[in-house]
């Protein structure tokens, strides 16, 4: 798994991980708030492009922006979505390159956690938006100490360690004890078969 810095760097380290997800999580939250089809959209932190794809299929939009800093993700998003209403760009939430009042709706996901002044990044948002316009935004569930990670990394450890013992080891079929935690998070001893 590459390390962070590089893994918000990389398009595809990302798809493969909370993208894939991201598709999903979309559907819901245009479902929730149900706009009609013809308006312009700003998606703030499109990642690699899942919510301007699920913004295309699902509302009819004139327009999509998705801003994005990340220039790995931009070439990720441009590579899947090959549309005219879509125009991918180069920015962050407190620097957005897009005309005041341009957007009908202007929509965040996964974003406001790592930025640092929301209050600032609301009213950037806000003025992207013309008049009577919608801005809405998901975030993780840290206050729920985030449950689906904490599955998720249990599996990960599970996997790696199993898939580590099978095919890391230069010994042939020597069992060995290896720690694990569960989904608790509380260590607890494995025995495993260790492969070539």
């Amino acid at each position: 798994m590459p390390q962070e810095s590089s893994w918000f760097a990389d398009g595809d380290a990302y798809e493969h991980y909370v993208g894939r997800w991201s598709r999903r999580v979309g559907v819901m939250f245009l479902d929730w708030f149900a706009l009609p089809s013809g308006l312009k959209w700003v998606d703030v932190g499109c990642g690699t492009g899942a919510l301007p794809k699920t913004i295309l299929a699902r509302t009819s939009p004139i327009a999509v922006t998705g801003i994005e800093p990340s220039e790995g993700f931009l070439q990720k998003a441009r590579e899947s979505i090959n549309d005219d209403r879509v125009d991918f760009k180069s920015g962050n939430t407190l620097s957005m390159p897009v005309k005041d009042a341009e957007a009908d709706v202007s929509v965040a996901r996964l974003v406001l956690n790592f930025v640092p002044d929301k209050e600032a990044a609301l009213q950037k948002f806000r003025r992207v938006v013309q008049p009577g316009g919608t801005i809405a935004a998901y975030v993780w569930d840290y206050s729920d100490e985030m449950q689906f990670m904490r599955y998720f990394w249990n599996a990960v450890t599970e996997l790696f360690t199993a898939s580590y013992l099978l095919y890391g080891s230069k010994s042939s079929h020597n069992s060995t004890n290896i720690p694990v935690l569960n989904a608790r998070g509380n260590a607890r001893r494995q025995s495993a078969i260790m492969a070539q």
